[in-house]
């Protein structure tokens, strides 16, 4: 079990009043929200949007100590902040990591997405805020490989899959399942995602996947992880917002 998984499940444990400031943080740890450090005012306002619930930025620390507590959380106060920074307990100390994530400041919501996809989008996020610029994309791609596969056998009702063919007789050899590139085009076709991100979901499917091998030299830094996660937001939002195309 990663530290990750020990601190969550510390945090899944407890049982705060439900209608609490304490429930909401619960919800956000859960949710994958303090994968990267958030300020007071980010945390109380993700609250806010997310449930409707409006808490004072004041009530926050009081509530945080319980997490604190368990070490599940952790709280810094970096040069050059206001107030403290919170952060699952999984992340390294320091301020390089916050650096790291500031160009990543963005709404992250996965409200909807399946599962393990949210888990891994997230996961992509954590290890890019770890300075871990090759995870990062692999985890991105798979988690958008993954999404494409549920969201193919929703609308088609069969497995992705495609019949094998030998490029230089033209003989079948069975059944092979699509890669990301054909389930992406797929997605294109389908309207699922949007055709203007198409050559920029080069980086995802292409170097995500090389990432994942060893014998592949591709070169992943922080700003090709960056636009990396950010392209994977974008086509992941497309595809569970989106309509297969009628026609």
């Amino acid at each position: 079990m990663t530290a990750r998984d020990e601190a969550l499940e510390k945090i899944r444990a407890m049982l705060p009043n439900p209608h609490s400031l304490a429930a909401y943080i619960r919800k956000l740890a859960l949710g994958g929200f303090f994968d990267a450090p958030v300020n007071t005012r980010d945390t109380v306002r993700a609250i806010s949007d997310r449930f409707g619930r409006r808490f004072p930025p004041g009530y926050l620390p009081v509530y945080m100590k319980p997490f604190l507590e368990l070490g599940a959380l952790r709280a810094e106060q970096f040069p050059g902040t206001r107030g403290k920074i919170w952060f699952g307990a999984w992340l390294t100390d320091g301020a390089g990591f916050l650096r790291a994530a500031e160009p990543l400041r963005f709404k992250l919501d996965t409200m909807g997405w399946h599962p393990e996809v949210a888990e891994d989008f997230q996961l992509g996020v954590a290890c890019y805020t770890g300075k871990l610029w090759k995870p990062a994309a692999v985890m991105i791609r798979r988690a958008y490989e993954g999404a494409l596969i549920q969201r193919y056998r929703a609308t088609e009702g069969r497995e992705p899959e495609k019949e094998g063919t030998c490029p230089k007789c033209r003989s079948h050899f069975g059944k092979r399942p699509l890669s990301i590139s054909d389930l992406h085009f797929w997605a294109v076709r389908q309207s699922l995602v949007r055709e203007k991100m198409d050559g920029v979901s080069a980086l995802l499917k292409d170097l995500g996947a090389g990432g994942a091998h060893p014998t592949k030299g591709a070169v992943i830094d922080a700003e090709t992880s960056e636009i990396i996660i950010k392209c994977g937001r974008v086509l992941l939002s497309d595809l569970y917002r989106r309509k297969p195309n009628a026609a």
